[in-house]
């Protein structure tokens, strides 16, 4: 057709398509459009189904190959809490604690456990996951399957650069090859009406539309699915292994029983069976599970035998428990039962164990503890069994020995002893010597066998030997071999005893035996050290202990040894001072065991402690003759308790014992303590002590009291405790001493007709204030009147010397009772150091009365004194009347007491009057009245009134102040 512009011509319809660069690119343009609608296709199910609420995931291993492989995306599914475990189908769950990797595992759950927990495995796996799954832990349940997509996000997660660079090169490509093609061959458009446009000469290749929008889609599907489906972590990481090859695993319900698949076969005694028995962990279905629960197998009826695997409970492996080693001791008929949790217990085939060959003795019952050559308490008794312990009926004969002799003998009725029924029964055996044995048994070509310890005893103590005899020496010195003793049974055979032994000279002769211990003690064996004698002589030792046979040792000779020290033997003696003693002194040159050795050697005599004593003797030193050196003429000059201590060169020195020498008679007194200074009225520091002393000034018995004085008093006074004070062994010691008066002073000790002692002198200074003291006290005065005599105290030291005052003091009645003190001055000022003198005080109510003076801490309380009442001056209604109804007598009378200006009572006869106060018309009417007073208190009676009012009463006497009442009612 042509058209008006004539400019182009166009043929309307299809246009044949130009093939550029030939049929080569148009394949690879058509590839390169498959592959990027597969593209387009494969995102759009990957994220179209996540707006349902699916979930995604990106396959990362290929432990679930080769259904589920690398770079799928999944579609999971949440489940509901109470959704029934899905087995056989593929969840999503948190990877186990301690996992190699962390993150989500996708995994296919295959079977249940008896505790409620899931187990699971990938489908590449060889073997389970080593972790069960609760069912509260799987997150999703996989629902759909989107292969590949997921491939470059996995790449770019994992840094697979190659892989992602390549798929990047690929799809860009398919793009530019798809573009080129749309340039080369646009798409013609029909004609609408009569207009057509015009061709675009001039301009380049033009890419078709189509071709862009869907490589946008294909790139925009892509990367919702990287945001939709993030590369999530899912690994085979708790499998043994991961093969490629796939497993086919069978999906079973949860375990519900057990079951004998192999039962056992029968053996002999102790033997493992031929067969051993395997127990399957079943469904309800009879299928085997996959569990790993534990089996346990015990015999269903034991009667005493013992079932022994290799091991026992035994854990599944793929739902099958498989034993090793199993093993019956006792002969019999059995079965097994087969345990794991709460599943039912399952039952074997019955099995029998029968009796083997024989294989080894056994004691059936253990020779019993004795003592020596005497038959055991129990005897032996032999089995001859097979390898599970049960009898073999034998005649082989058994032969009973010590497996350990050491010199002892073994004996028996019968030894060999034939087997009767496959027991040798041993009679009348025992062992030769004591100790501590087994019995081996033997029989040709069986195990031997060894019984229990067995113990010999010894028989009973009965004697005692030496086993080592006792060596000479020299007097004193220890055996150069020390004696031991040992227990003996009647046979000699050692006993060991705890009893103890004593060693004794057996014929002493003055002699002395000195063992470190003596008697001694050991464990059957006794062995003595430190034994030695100290006279010469020939001897020998007898060993004793209770009941037992005495010993006696070898014989053995002391000589005596070289000198070593000094001894007295000469006795003590008792004299008076400076008087030549009764026994004089005697001293011996000795050797280590006090016996007298030969020697001419000087010996010097002192005194051991001589506090101010002296020896005197004829000659000292002195030279002994023949080992002796005695002394002549000694003497101690003063009274006292002494000890010599004689020496001789290196020799150990001797000390006598204990000398006395007494006073003379009782001559004088003497002070051992003088008194110690003091302050007045307290005691001294030190308080005398005066001893009786004779004629040389030794302190001699006494029992005539002595007393102590002031050699010039000057109108002090000592006070003692006690004074007198009894002498006791020759001492008067005074407690408690003291002088009241300050001043310089010395005492004066006299007992009888002794010669009196003088003290030395000691002060006696005023002390601090101890006390109040009234100097002057108030006399008897009549109330509200100032005391005749104004109270005043001083200070005063404890032994009333007179204390400089400071301060102030105050007085106060000691028991007030109602009374009141007044005074001019209170409290009162020191009177210029002197004391506190309290002027114009009186008291306002008569009574007796003390006063207490108080300065600090010192208080005095003055002599009592009387207050009298003052001179009458008023009247004073003590009860009023209580009045009532008109001309009726008061229950209550009027009482009416005389007293002086301070209220108090005076002792009055006056006679005292009684009125209305305002009568207006009334009468008053008493039994008396006026009333004369007794004892200054008038009492009335019968008083009342005629007529009806309110009324008071007016007392009346004289000159003395009017009383009036408290007001009262008359009633009508």
């Amino acid at each position: 057709m042509s058209l008006d512009s004539g400019s182009t011509d166009s043929t309307v319809g299809r246009q044949p398509r130009v093939v550029r660069g030939g049929w080569g690119f148009l394949t690879i343009a058509t590839l390169s459009r498959a592959y990027l609608v597969l593209m387009l296709a494969l995102g759009a199910c990957a994220t179209l189904p996540m707006l349902t609420g699916l979930t995604g995931s990106i396959v990362q291993s290929g432990s679930m190959e080769p259904l589920i492989s690398t770079g799928d995306v999944v579609l999971s599914e949440p489940m509901e809490a109470d959704t029934p475990p899905p087995l056989g189908r593929v969840v999503s769950f948190p990877a186990p604690a301690g996992s190699a990797t962390a993150g989500t595992m996708l995994h296919r759950v295959i079977g249940a456990n008896e505790d409620g927990s899931l187990i699971t495995a990938g489908d590449a796996n060889q073997s389970v996951d080593s972790s069960p799954l609760n069912r509260g832990d799987i997150i999703s349940q996989a629902q759909l399957l989107i292969p590949w997509i997921g491939l470059p996000a996995f790449w770019l997660t994992t840094t697979a650069i190659t892989p992602l660079v390549l798929w990047l090169i690929l799809t860009a490509a398919a793009v530019v090859v798809v573009a080129l093609d749309g340039a080369a061959n646009p798409r013609p458009r029909r004609p609408r009406g009569r207009h057509f446009r015009p061709s675009r000469q001039g301009r380049g290749p033009r890419v078709a539309p189509a071709e862009l929008a869907a490589v946008g889609v294909v790139a925009t599907l892509i990367a919702v699915t990287l945001v939709a489906a993030p590369p999530t972590e899912v690994t085979a990481a708790f499998s043994a292994s991961t093969t490629m090859a796939g497993s086919s695993w069978e999906t079973a319900g949860p375990a519900t029983q057990l079951a004998f698949t192999t039962a056992p076969s029968g053996s002999t005694g102790g033997v493992a069976w031929a067969r051993q028995p395997v127990v399957a962990i079943q469904n309800a279905e009879g299928e085997t599970t996959s569990s790993t629960a534990t089996v346990a197998l015990t015999l269903t009826n034991p009667a005493g035998a013992t079932l022994a695997c290799a091991a026992n409970p035994v854990a599944a492996v793929s739902g099958r428990a498989s034993f090793a080693g199993c093993r019956i001791d006792r002969a019999g008929t059995y079965t097994l039962t087969a345990r794991s949790g709460a599943l039912p217990a399952a039952l074997s085939a019955t099995f029998t164990i029968t009796t083997g060959p024989a294989s080894k003795l056994v004691f059936t019952a253990q020779p019993g503890s004795t003592s020596v050559d005497t038959a055991f308490a129990v005897q032996p008794i032999l089995a001859i069994q097979d390898a599970g312990g049960n009898t073999v009926s034998s005649t082989a004969a058994v032969t009973l020995g010590l497996t350990s002799a050491a010199g002892a003998g073994l004996t028996c009725t019968a030894n060999p002893r034939a087997a009767v029924a496959g027991t040798a029964t041993f009679a009348g055996c025992k062992i030769t010597k004591p100790g501590s044995y087994s019995l081996t048994a033997t029989s040709a070509g069986l195990t031997a066998a060894v019984s229990g310890s067995v113990a010999i005893s010894a028989g009973p103590a009965a004697r005692l030997v030496f086993t080592t005899s006792p060596s000479g020496s020299t007097g004193g010195r220890a055996f150069g071999t020390q004696p031991v003793v040992a227990v003996r049974d009647a046979g000699g055979n050692a006993v060991a005893t705890t009893m103890p032994v004593t060693l004794a000279i057996t014929t002493a002769a003055g002699a002395t035996l000195a063992c470190s211990a003596n008697p001694a003690t050991g464990t059957g064996t006794v062995a003595f050290a430190g034994c030695s004698i100290g006279r010469a002589g020939t001897y020998t030792l007898t060993a004793s202990s209770g009941t037992l046979t005495a010993a006696v040792s070898a014989s053995f000779t002391i000589a005596v040894g070289p000198a070593t020290k000094l001894g007295f033997t000469s006795a003590l003696s008792t004299t008076r001072y400076n008087t030549t003693f009764d026994t004089q002194p005697a001293v011996a040159i000795q050797d280590a065991g006090g016996n007298t050795v030969a020697s001419t050697a000087a010996v010097t005599l002192k005194l051991t402690t001589a506090a101010g004593a002296t020896l005197y003797c004829t000659a000292n030193p002195k030279a002994a003759a023949s080992g002796v050196a005695t002394y002549s003429g000694c003497r101690i000059d003063k009274a006292g308790s002494y000890t010599l201590t004689a020496t001789s060169g290196v020799l150990t020195p001797a000390v006598s014992g204990s000398y006395t020498v007494t006073p003379g008679p009782a001559a004088k007194l003497a002070f051992s303590v003088n008194p110690g200074g003091s302050t007045g009225g307290v005691a001294f520091s030190g308080q005398p002590t005066v001893v009786v002393r004779d004629a040389g000034g030794n302190i001699a018995t006494g029992t005539t009291p002595v007393t102590l004085s002031l050699t010039t008093a000057n109108g002090a006074t000592l006070t003692c405790t006690t004074n007198p004070v009894s002498p006791l062994s020759g001492a008067a010691a005074f407690a408690g001493c003291a002088v009241d008066r300050a001043g310089s002073y010395t005492l004066r000790a006299v007992s009888g007709n002794l010669t009196a002692a003088t003290s030395a002198s000691f002060t006696v200074a005023t002390g601090p204030a101890a006390r109040l003291v009234f100097v002057s006290s108030p006399g008897s005065t009549t109330s509200a009147t100032t005391f005749g005599n104004t109270p005043a105290v001083t200070v005063q030291d404890a032994g009333g010397n007179a204390v400089t005052a400071t301060g102030q003091a105050t007085l106060a009645l000691t028991n007030a009772a109602g009374a009141t003190l007044a005074c001019a001055t209170n409290p009162a000022p020191s009177y210029f150091g002197w004391g506190f003198i309290f002027s114009g005080c009186s008291i306002d109510k008569a009574g007796t009365y003390t006063l207490t003076a108080t300065a600090g801490t010192l208080t005095t309380v003055s002599p009592a004194f009387t207050v009298t009442p003052g001179a009458a001056s008023k009247l004073v209604f003590i009860a009023a009347g209580s009045g009532g109804s008109v001309n009726q007598v008061w229950g209550t009378q009027p009482s009416v007491a005389i007293q002086d200006a301070s209220g108090n009572v005076v002792a009055s006869s006056a006679s005292v009057t009684v009125r209305l106060t305002t009568p207006a018309g009334a009468t008053l009417t008493c039994t008396s009245n006026p009333r004369a007073a007794v004892s200054g208190v008038a009492t009335f009676a019968g008083c009342r009134v005629n007529r009806a009012g309110n009324y008071t009463l007016t007392a009346t006497s004289g000159t003395l102040a009017a009383g009036v009442s408290p007001g009262f009612t008359i009633a009508p």
